[in-house]
């Protein structure tokens, strides 16, 4: 649907409001608000009508909503009184007190909308149009309909923090599910029939990946604390926790995903030599006590990383990255000790499950996933089984032979850079990857606000903000861009380009053009990519054990291995910094900075350092929140606090950018066919 608010076009399916001046993307739900006004013209409409219509009973603050209707007052130069499109209803809510036309894609108008009252057609109506609109827009694409399901859903649990690892009972009234909260991970048991969870494992530490047996007589999950790493299992008995059993010891890097065999007897699990070494299958005889590795595909990259097992034909599934940022389904036959490859995706899915229907699985769409989807594996078709207004992640079927449940969640990732009060370019959505350009003077960072990972330049100076988007992306264009995840970004040494490390390769964005001038894939995953000099792209991957360090030549696409002793190296104008196999700092390759002691873990691929011609920074191993300054002259110099609990950080000429979460809700949800 396109509407003519006044002078404005507001295209609801590209979320952009546009004049004859600009053309303005708007954030999913601002966009949906927006829409919401546009078919409620002139009406007061309350915030709990808004939070039940447009956020659809998710809970959320007054302070979201205040800051939805700031956008759209600002994008509809609406900031002054008297109010020309949204007025304040005191006490109560809002009202759109502009007119507006529904417009159809050829410009003719469809309805013009000044009614008050509302009124409902009849359902075969509204059905048949909503099937030719959606036929008329994916068609306008040049794209095929994809097929859609229809379910009604319902919360299970719902939380302002991140709640994820859902499984039911059997019978349905047991829920399990893990909460991150004040710094540890704690499964909860939460009965139907009580308003009131209980905390299952401890308060401290990481528990995880809680799994009903097949009869529900008792449940297991992983829990960590400093060394400790175990597979716990609870016996319920008539609603009843029993005593806690340690069936194993674990290695701290399993991150389980568990599945029971057809009897119950035998666990299977994933794990990994260390945190850069690809998932493996194992099983674990719970009467015997002995454990052992499966046959399974060759793992590589992030490995064979998410299982499932079959009800009826004990068989399990098996999701595996074969290549950076695409994923393969494969059936691995236990008694027969075979796999067989069953479908190949060209996006990345971080989890997969048997569906209900016969040759089917189930699982999120491409990232970042608004869609549950339902994949023939005979076929290959997709049809979506829902979607959602927040990202949907790890399915589990619900034992009734047609139900699923997953977590729903959203998270807000505001940017903070210093010596600046303008934060007009934090969205009510992700906004994260601050990246500061060499001469501090412009900030590029990734948003969602578009409903999928979008590059942004903020000037610092002008406040001017702009995307890298041409005003006609073809689909080629699009399909570059979109399902990637983003993980590093770094400006060249001129600041003329832009370095993007995603989960398909490297982009390379051309400042002054506004568009992708590279795409370049990687055979490896790449961790701690940054430019090495003006042609080539140093960073790193993990094998057999190690850190092998290489660079890529941009317009031959060579790829060289550099010298063995270096895992790592951070690069300046002028200087290189390198790290060795032990995380040791070198400064050209030559001098050991004994006296640095950085904080070396990655943290989404990349390392938390960077390096201008005066000055190295890393964050301090000890204390997470300061900042560690090194240069010739001075030496190591600390900053407490400074980094505070971000996330990311860039510094540049004397500011600092960082990402901190500012919001996180979730919830556990079950379709109801």
């Amino acid at each position: 649907m396109h509407w003519k608010i006044s002078h404005f076009y507001f295209n609801q399916e590209q979320n952009r409001l546009s004049d004859k001046d600009k053309n303005l993307p708007l954030e999913p739900i601002a966009a949906r608000v927006l829409s919401y006004f546009c078919q409620h013209p002139h009406k007061d409409i309350s915030r709990d009508e808004l939070i039940e219509q447009v956020w659809r009973g998710q809970i959320v603050s007054d302070n979201a909503i205040n800051r939805v209707i700031v956008q759209l007052r600002k994008a509809l130069n609406d900031e002054t009184k008297p109010r020309q499109f949204i007025a304040t209803v005191p006490k109560y809510g809002y009202r759109f007190v502009s007119d507006v036309e529904a417009i159809s894609q050829n410009g003719l108008k469809e309805l013009h909308v000044k009614e008050t009252k509302s009124y409902k057609l009849p359902i075969y109506i509204v059905g048949i149009a909503a099937v030719l609109i959606a036929a008329v827009w994916f068609f306008s694409k040049g794209q095929d309909p994809l097929p859609q399901m229809n379910a009604n859903v319902s919360p299970l649990s719902r939380l302002s923090v991140w709640q994820y690892d859902a499984d039911l009972s059997p019978d349905q009234r047991y829920l399990l599910y893990s909460v991150n909260a004040n710094n540890a991970n704690i499964v909860y048991l939460k009965d139907s029939q009580s308003e009131t969870p209980m905390a299952v494992s401890p308060e401290q530490g990481t528990a995880y990946s809680a799994r009903w047996s097949a009869d529900g007589s008792y449940f297991v999950y992983q829990y960590q604390y400093d060394d400790i790493c175990e597979f716990r299992k609870v016996d319920m008995n008539a609603g009843q926790m029993g005593d806690t059993q340690i069936l194993q010891k674990c290695n701290r890097n399993a991150d389980a995903v568990f599945a029971f065999g057809a009897q119950d007897d035998i666990l299977y699990f994933l794990e990994r030599e260390n945190v850069f070494s690809p998932y493996e299958v194992f099983a674990f005889d719970m009467q015997e006590q002995q454990r052992w590795r499966l046959a399974q595909p060759v793992a590589v990259g992030l490995g064979n990383h998410y299982l499932d097992i079959h009800p009826e034909t004990g068989k399990l599934l098996l999701v595996s990255d074969q290549s950076p940022g695409r994923s393969s389904i494969f059936e691995l036959d236990l008694i027969n000790k075979a796999y067989t490859k069953l479908h190949d995706f060209d996006y990345e899915l971080f989890s997969a499950i048997w569906g209900h229907k016969d040759k089917t699985i189930v699982h999120p769409g491409e990232h970042p996933s608004y869609e549950l989807m339902q994949t023939n594996i005979d076929t290959g078709q997709s049809i979506m089984l829902l979607s959602d207004s927040r990202r949907i992640t790890t399915p589990r079927k619900i034992r009734n032979a047609k139900d699923y449940l997953f977590t729903s969640y959203l998270f807000n990732r505001d940017i903070e850079v210093s010596n600046t009060d303008d934060d007009s370019f934090n969205s009510a959505v992700m906004d994260y990857l601050p990246k500061l350009s060499r001469d501090g003077k412009e900030l590029a960072f990734i948003s969602k606000r578009e409903g999928y990972s979008q590059l942004f330049i903020k000037n610092l100076e002008t406040g001017f903000l702009t995307r890298f988007e041409p005003n006609d992306p073809d689909q080629e264009w699009l399909d570059s861009i979109r399902g990637r995840t983003y993980f590093s970004l770094d400006w060249s040494f001129d600041n003329k380009t832009i370095l993007a490390n995603t989960s398909r390769g490297f982009l390379i964005f051309d400042r002054q053009a506004m568009n992708i001038s590279k795409i370049l894939p990687v055979a490896d995953t790449a961790y701690g990519s940054s430019w090495y000099d003006n042609q080539h792209i140093a960073y790193s991957a993990y094998k057999e054990g190690r850190w092998q360090l290489k660079t890529l030549n941009i317009e031959t696409l060579d790829v060289s291995d550099l010298d063995k002793r270096w895992a790592f190296v951070i690069s300046s104008q002028t200087n290189k910094m390198y790290l060795n196999q032990s995380m040791q700092l070198f400064e050209n390759g030559e001098t050991a900075l004994t006296d640095v002691n950085c904080n070396t873990r990655l943290y989404r691929y990349q390392l938390s350092m960077s390096f201008d011609d005066d000055n190295f920074y890393c964050r301090a191993d000890t204390e997470y929140s300061d900042l560690l300054v090194w240069n010739a002259a001075d030496g190591v110099q600390r900053q407490a606090g400074v980094l505070d609990d971000a996330e990311f950080f860039s510094l540049a000429n004397g500011r600092i950018a960082k990402t901190i979460v500012s919001s996180a809700t979730s919830d556990i949800m079950r379709t109801n066919y």
